[in-house]
């Protein structure tokens, strides 16, 4: 069979081949309009060969997803109130808490209840204080002796004069102290008044000495504290005849810490004492002073 003879019978079913296989080639393409969600338009995505819109999330599914919580912010009983937050979703961004500084309503140094001491000028136990100074002494007599009686004349006596005082401290509150406390002051050789007016000296060593309770009162912050002492005294020397007799001591101070243990400072006090003398009556006594003073706690 020549070749003409062979495509004259054969090109038909090549062409009606080619022709089925466009046509269902046409088909597929044409039934699927996409491959990938980029074959779409808008939000819409490629699914089984179809352009389709996406599906919609529903509450269920939104309430499925993870959802962060932060934990109640509590204080201590004898703190601010209880704070709770809100649970968070997730992105957001947990508020901080504000944290209140120490103060009237909350525990911190300084707040009341705090057994902690804010400063260390905090007398919590008893104390021993010495202190020493100068002082200027006047001693009055209520009348001249007897006649007879051997008894130097003199209506008063003064001088210059040291003093000493020793106190133990014991706290009772923040602010009171109860002490006990003994000072004496001494004069040498004094100036002595005569009823007519005129001078002289008495030889000898002159003293003061009071011994008795007192209460001290320390103001916050300035370390200046003032005390009293009521006290049973006693005068005593050559020229006298002195008897017990009672007196009160009156001081007020500064404090300097040096340590928490020990502590400087000065007193202005005032020492007075009335005893009755054999000879001439009752003599009152008046002794002011400025001392130096330690103490040890």
């Amino acid at each position: 069979m020549g070749t003409k003879a062979w495509v004259t019978m054969k090109l038909p079913g090549v062409l009606a081949m080619a022709l089925a296989t466009i046509l269902f080639l046409h088909t597929s393409m044409a039934r699927a309009q996409c491959t990938k969600d980029t074959d779409c338009e808008g939000e819409s995505i490629c699914a089984a060969g179809a352009c389709v819109s996406p599906p919609l999330k529903s509450d269920q599914d939104r309430s499925a997803q993870p959802v962060t919580t932060l934990p109640a912010v509590t204080s201590t009983p004898t703190g601010p109130s209880v704070v709770s937050l809100p649970p968070l979703e997730v992105g957001q961004t947990a508020p901080v808490p504000t944290v209140p500084l120490a103060g009237p309503s909350v525990n911190g140094p300084g707040a009341p209840g705090d057994t902690r001491p804010t400063e260390p000028n905090r007398l919590d136990s008893v104390s021993l204080r010495l202190s020493v100074g100068l002082g200027q002494w006047y001693t009055d007599f209520q009348h001249e002796p007897p006649m007879g009686s051997g008894a130097s004349a003199a209506s008063s006596f003064s001088g210059s004069a040291i003093t000493v005082g020793a106190a133990f401290d014991g706290a009772t509150s923040r602010n009171l102290t109860v002490f006990g406390e003994i000072a004496a002051s001494f004069v040498s050789d004094p100036t002595v008044k005569t009823p007519w007016g005129g001078s002289s000296a008495w030889s000898g060593t002159y003293g003061l000495v009071s011994v008795g309770p007192g209460l001290a009162y320390s103001f916050d912050q300035s370390h200046v504290y003032a005390s009293g002492t009521l006290t049973i005294t006693r005068l005593f020397g050559k020229m006298t005849d002195g008897q017990l007799g009672y007196g009160a001591n009156l001081a007020i101070g500064r404090d300097w810490w040096a340590s928490t243990k020990w502590r400087t400072g000065v007193v202005a006090a005032l020492q007075f004492g009335i005893a009755e003398d054999e000879f001439r009556g009752f003599a009152t006594t008046v002794v002011p002073c400025v001392r130096f003073s330690s103490a040890w706690n």
